[in-house]
């Protein structure tokens, strides 16, 4: 199965598009913005995981809890599901849902939910975008 994955420029341009006016896009340092992107590509080979949906929520979950960012975690790893899934195919439409979706984000960043939660909420808001 031929992934495309997100890079850490990507991320950062998200970061960017994420943030309000008063805040500011500037990476925390010593954080490890390069290893949670590596997080979800390493599962994918070493437990041969397929599912777009569940490496999707890696994505989020890595990149929420690595706090990459100064400000915009959480909605720079909404955005990066819907990026990822868009690249391979999927459209991520929560709609309607955006309280769900930023609840979501919290539930992971307080690790109240784990990746297996955030795969399920995934799958029920994608779908195969025409070809």
């Amino acid at each position: 199965m031929d992934v495309t994955w997100l890079d850490a420029e990507t991320v950062r341009a998200l970061n960017r598009i994420a943030l309000y006016d008063y805040e500011t896009h500037e990476e925390n340092q010593g954080s490890d913005l390069e290893g949670a992107l590596h997080r979800p590509r390493a599962y994918h080979f070493y437990e041969e995981a397929t599912s777009l949906s569940e490496l999707a929520a890696r994505y989020a979950v890595a990149l929420v809890r690595a706090h990459a960012f100064q400000d915009g975690n959480k909605r720079t790893a909404l955005l990066s599901i819907r990026v990822f899934l868009k690249a391979n195919g999927r459209t991520f439409d929560y709609g309607a849902l955006d309280e769900e979706a930023a609840e979501m984000m919290v539930d992971i960043a307080t690790n109240s939910v784990d990746v297996d939660d955030v795969t399920a909420w995934i799958r029920r808001n994608v779908e195969e975008s025409a070809a």
